[in-house]
């Protein structure tokens, strides 16, 4: 048996985590960390759904938490149960949109000794589209409570998803989305601008957003080379389970060097694996793709199918739109930006299986 100093480069013991998954996950809980300690202290805090323009905050030094980030938080912690039950108790239904939900939960929070994480500090702004009956009475309910300020975005939808969107979404988003629907969701995005200077005092500056949208396209161009090394390599060089903490975490801080920093990080560990020939699964028969949010409960779920049937998880929705739904090129950045939601590159643009290169 060879000793750990004599493994090949990209190598790893059976259960080892990628560096790049740790470090995002340690990087993670010290952010969090000192967000509770500022929201403490009484500065702002923002609770944002996953496909809301998260940077819009991060241009104007708003602090934030992504909605669903929270509920895989406390789903990793085995707590969802708990907080469902907190929902009954309060009068609302357990059973909808329940990834949306278990946030909402936290203002329910009744032990907060168990709570992960510390548990999830109070927003005073809460931000979220309009896209289902569901979600914005979940967003009024977040309005109701004193000192939280729910503000609706609104978005239009299309029927028809373009033949090869993935290939127009970097450059042609004009033709992709629509002038029309890029019209109304830049409004939106100024109102939003206005509303939070109101509200925060702080100012928006052209100059800063500029390089927020700089730095993320840099960010998800990693992501695409990372993406293509998997799609191509053969046995997968590394599972979904692998893949999703290191893609996701720095997904949430899109916008920041360090975010940039780690999908490039994430990039390298996974060119150093593909050239070592190292497997995820040696006895690879068959790829599937996870379709949805990632089972964080039992993330074990997926290399069980390894075990018994030789079928590796390759594909997640996490990896797969940080390729092809957020990277965004144009002289406007408002207007860029628009682009990027407009289509809701999480629920509605996005269709699973139409671009995924495996």
């Amino acid at each position: 048996m060879r000793r750990s100093a004599d493994r090949r480069p990209g190598e790893r013991r059976p259960g080892e985590r990628l560096a790049s998954a740790v470090d995002a996950t340690r990087y993670q809980r010290e952010w969090f960390r000192g967000l509770r300690a500022d929201a403490a202290g009484g500065r702002p805090l923002a609770l944002v759904n996953a496909d809301a323009p998260q940077e819009i905050f991060r241009t104007m030094g708003v602090p934030y938490v992504v909605n669903q980030w929270w509920a895989s938080i406390v789903a990793a912690k085995q707590q969802t149960g708990r907080y469902l039950a907190l929902l009954r108790k309060n009068g609302y239904p357990d059973y909808t949109e329940q990834y949306s939900s278990i946030s909402l939960a936290s203002i329910f929070e009744d032990d907060p000794g168990t709570a992960p994480w510390g548990g999830l500090p109070r927003p005073t702004i809460v931000l979220g589209e309009t896209t289902t009956d569901t979600a914005r009475k979940m967003f009024d309910v977040w309005d109701q409570q004193p000192g939280i300020t729910y503000y609706a975005l609104e978005s239009a939808a299309e029927n028809i998803v373009p033949p090869e969107w993935w290939e127009l979404m970097p450059h042609r988003w004009e033709t992709a989305v629509g002038g029309a629907r890029l019209d109304l969701m830049v409004g939106e995005l100024e109102g939003l601008i206005r509303f939070l200077e109101t509200t925060t005092g702080l100012a928006f500056s052209e100059t800063r957003f500029r390089e927020v949208m700089t730095l993320i396209n840099e960010q998800e161009e990693w992501n695409r080379r990372a993406r293509d090394l998997v799609a191509r390599t053969r046995p997968v060089p590394l599972r979904v389970a692998d893949s999703i903490p290191s893609v996701m975490v720095p997904q949430w801080h899109r916008g920041t060097e360090w975010a940039r920093d780690a999908a490039r990080r994430f990039h390298d560990e996974v060119r150093e694996r593909v050239d070592a020939g190292a497997a995820a699964c040696e006895t690879e028969r068959v790829r599937l793709m996870w379709i949805g949010r990632g089972l964080w409960s039992d993330m074990d779920f997926y290399k069980s199918f390894e075990d018994r049937y030789g079928a590796v998880f390759v594909w997640s929705m996490y990896l797969a739109i940080a390729a092809d739904g957020y990277i965004r090129y144009g002289d406007d950045p408002l207007r860029a930006l628009a682009a990027r939601f407009a289509p809701s590159a999480i629920s509605s643009t996005f269709r699973p299986g139409r671009r995924n290169g495996t």
